[in-house]
């Protein structure tokens, strides 16, 4: 056996209007892959490429995984296409799959600005679906298109072998007003989800189950979430999270109207830490839209300085 000389490259921003110049960070070996997937391109093939020259990359995400390997530092390229979440669609549109991602330590990235435009194959299902420990996902435009869809559900898969989703990462990646979940995580320990735009979003931005496991040492910041549905957050049973510097606008709350567990709920979880999180509610005065209507904190939790529209809060909401 031989050291791979594991090390980690930092995340870059890109240089607005020239592609490919963002990079996500990830882990890399000596013999780590890189694979490219642009199903728009002239010579993508699945048959008889490699994914290794970007000139013939693959069609699907599904091939790549394919020949990436365990915790081997393998990363998974995908150029812009011609569209955005909000272009026509008929040029290049993008991914149109949905992927299960078994392997450990693979990432899986968007090139340019403005990310990579990814919708799910068939209406209402998650584009990716992550049964893999140290998984990276960046840089991704999620959108269910012309139907609805969700973005990524990350889960242990009821105890098979090796099947888990612990230590999730999830950065810089934009999920649109077709998109009903942005990201759903059962029984997952110690995600990160950063500087992620969650944008209208139907239902939840991030979400976990009444019915799923705990989420443990979550760690959820620097996010943008404007007037998702029913929660932009919801972690029913999240334990030890760590959850700041996040921007919440809701329109109704702004309005003084009714917005409950608009924002943040975390109802059944323990000892998490809310704080310095921007929020567009006042101080709780027992009114619709306040800080208590759009959150609900655990009865072990701390909310510390939060920035609300009339000033910080010094109590947790009920």
């Amino acid at each position: 056996m031989y050291d791979r000389e594991r090390g980690t490259f930092p995340g870059a921003e890109g240089v607005w209007g020239i592609r490919g110049t963002s990079r996500g960070a990830h882990t890399r070996s000596a013999d780590s892959r890189v694979l490219y997937v642009q199903p728009w391109h002239v010579n993508a093939n699945d048959g008889g490429n490699t994914g290794e020259n970007p000139e013939e990359p693959f069609l699907t995400v599904t091939a790549a995984l394919a020949r990436c390997r365990d915790n081997a530092g393998d990363l998974i390229l995908i150029p812009p296409s011609d569209d955005w979440q909000y272009g026509e669609l008929v040029s290049t549109p993008g991914i149109n799959e949905t992927v299960t991602v078994n392997v450990h330590g693979v990432t899986i990235s968007g090139m340019g600005p403005l990310g990579s435009y990814w919708h799910p194959a068939v209406a209402a299902d998650f584009c990716l679906t992550v049964n893999g420990l140290d998984v990276t996902i960046a840089n991704i435009c999620f959108s269910g298109a012309t139907t609805a869809g969700n973005g990524i559900y990350a889960a242990w898969n009821g105890g098979a072998t090796g099947q888990w989703a612990d230590n999730l990462a999830v950065y810089n990646c934009f999920f649109d007003d077709t998109i009903d979940t942005g990201i759903q995580m059962d029984f997952v320990w110690y995600p990160i989800i950063r500087d992620c735009m969650f944008y209208q979003c139907d239902v939840y931005g991030i979400y976990q189950a009444a019915a799923d496991g705990d989420v443990l040492g979550a760690r959820i910041s620097g996010n943008f979430f404007h007037d998702v549905g029913t929660s932009a957050i919801y972690l029913d049973e999240g334990e030890d999270c760590d959850i700041y510097d996040n921007r919440f606008f809701n329109t109704d709350a702004q309005n003084a109207a009714l917005a409950t567990d608009s924002m943040i709920n975390l109802v059944n979880g323990r000892a998490n830490l809310v704080h310095h999180n921007t929020m567009s509610c006042v101080l709780p005065i027992v009114a619709n839209g306040d800080y208590d209507d759009c959150n609900t904190a655990s009865a072990t939790d701390s909310w510390n300085q939060n920035y609300l529209m009339n000033g910080p809060s010094i109590t947790n909401p009920t």
